[in-house]
Parts: C-alpha cells; sequence; structure tokens
C-alpha cells in the first residue's frame, strides 16, 4: 500500500472513530480494528490507538471547555482515579490475555440499556446522589479506568452511564467533564506505552490528527444535539457495543 493511501485511510478512520466516539463513547470499536486490518499486532493496535484518542480528548476538551458544561467539583478526583487506573491497565495489557474483560463489560453494558429505558429522566436533568452512590461510582469509574487503558475501546460507554447514574450528572455534563481526566490518563498510558516499546509511530500521528479533528467536530454536534436525543443515540451506540464485545 502506497504511503500517501495509508496515511489516508489513517486520518479519516482517526476522524470518524473520534467523532462517534466524542458523541456517544466506542470509537475504538472502529479504530482498532482498522489498525489491525492494516497490520499491527493486537497489543501495538490498542497502544497506538491510545496515542491517537489523545488527539480525541484534546479536540472534545477544545469545544466544551468553553460549553459550561464541565462539572469541574470532579475533575481533580477523576483525573486521580483515571491517572491510578491507567497505570493498572497499561501493565495488564502488557502482561496478560486481554480476550475476557470486553465479554464481562459487554454483559454489564446490556444489563445496563434496560435501566436506562425505565429511567427517562436519567441524564436529561442534573440530580443529587447520596454520598454511598458516589462511593460506589468512583469505585466503578476506577474500574472502567483500568478498562480504558487495557482495552482503549468502549469504555466510554459505560463511564457516562456511571457519571449519570451515581453521580447525577447529564448526559452532556458527563461527557465534557470526562475528557480531563481521559487527558491525563493517555498521556500516561501513552508514556508507559511508549517505555514498552508498543507504539507505531509510522501510525500513531496520523491517527492523532484525524482524531484532533474528530473530537472538536464531535463536541460541537453534541452540543447542538443536546441532552435528550445525545442520550437516545448514546443508548443505540451501547446496544451495538454490548452485542459487539460479547459475539464479535
Amino acid at each position: 500500500m502506497e504511503l500517501a493511501v495509508l496515511y489516508a485511510i489513517l486520518f479519516f478512520t482517526g476522524v470518524i472513530s473520534s467523532f462517534v466516539g466524542t458523541i456517544v463513547g466506542g470509537g475504538g470499536l472502529i479504530s482498532l480494528p482498522i489498525l489491525i486490518l492494516l497490520g499491527l499486532p493486537p497489543k501495538t493496535a490498542v497502544a497506538t490507538n491510545s496515542f491517537g484518542s489523545l488527539g480525541l480528548s484534546a479536540g472534545a476538551l477544545t469545544k466544551f471547555w468553553s460549553s459550561g458544561k464541565i462539572n469541574w467539583k470532579y475533575t481533580l478526583p477523576f483525573s486521580i482515579i483515571s491517572i491510578i487506573g491507567a497505570f493498572f491497565g497499561v501493565k495488564l495489557l502488557i502482561s496478560v490475555n486481554e480476550e475476557l474483560l470486553p465479554k464481562i463489560i459487554g454483559i454489564i453494558i446490556l444489563a445496563v440499556i434496560p435501566f436506562l429505558y425505565m429511567k427517562p429522566d436519567l441524564g436529561i436533568k442534573k440530580r443529587q446522589t447520596g454520598k454511598f452512590m458516589k462511593i460506589l461510582g468512583y469505585a466503578t469509574y476506577f474500574i472502567i479506568a483500568v478498562y480504558g487503558a487495557f482495552i482503549s475501546a468502549g469504555g466510554a460507554i459505560f463511564l457516562f452511564f456511571i457519571l449519570m447514574y451515581f453521580f447525577g450528572f447529564s448526559f452532556i455534563e458527563g461527557n465534557a467533564t470526562a475528557r480531563i481526566p481521559a487527558l491525563f490518563s493517555k498521556s500516561l498510558a501513552i508514556i508507559l506505552f511508549f517505555i514498552a516499546g508498543l507504539i507505531d509511530f509510522k501510525f500513531g500521528p496520523v491517527l492523532f490528527a484525524g482524531m484532533l479533528v474528530g473530537g472538536y467536530l464531535g463536541a460541537h454536534t453534541t452540543l447542538r444535539l443536546g441532552e435528550s436525543i445525545a442520550k437516545k443515540i448514546y443508548m443505540l451506540a451501547a446496544l451495538a457495543l454490548g452485542i459487539k464485545l460479547l459475539f464479535f
């Protein structure tokens, strides 16, 4: 394959996966298989996708920063949890088989979809949650932070549910707030992947550029959609992700 064609595929893969990932999460389920089809080993594909998705976080945050949707109260604890989770997630990827965890996450995602239908206001309106719910939320957030570094695909969809259910965020507020911890956790993951020699720097920078563009466009689109429509799209994406993780 000619280099120009390869770079074009990588760039547009980054734009599309990042655009989808910013709106509803799960963009890595688009970019990861393409990286593997282009010849990268699975672990290298995960590491290179993490490098690219730093562009998603930066591009989305550029738009969300001035939207008033970021809940700054939670950015520090979420960032600390994300950094610790990223450390353990990278270590897991380097040392263990990565096939089981996606199946577990797939089951959990499919289990929460009926709950979202039964709670039509969840994610549409902000609400108060108690201390015990927040403790459970932080614990679950950590698990997803580990998963996000371990697989680098699909974790954001479950993360958005955690922020809506355990912390009372609206969907867009959770989406926007999650971008700051993601920036820190992806940065640490990239450093660790670099040390382990897993990032492909022929693919990574082009994917990063595409995801930077897609992240910004995705954030812009999310803000224009509004909470109700964005949540409905999210639920459809969650259903597709759960089926994908379990059966394909």
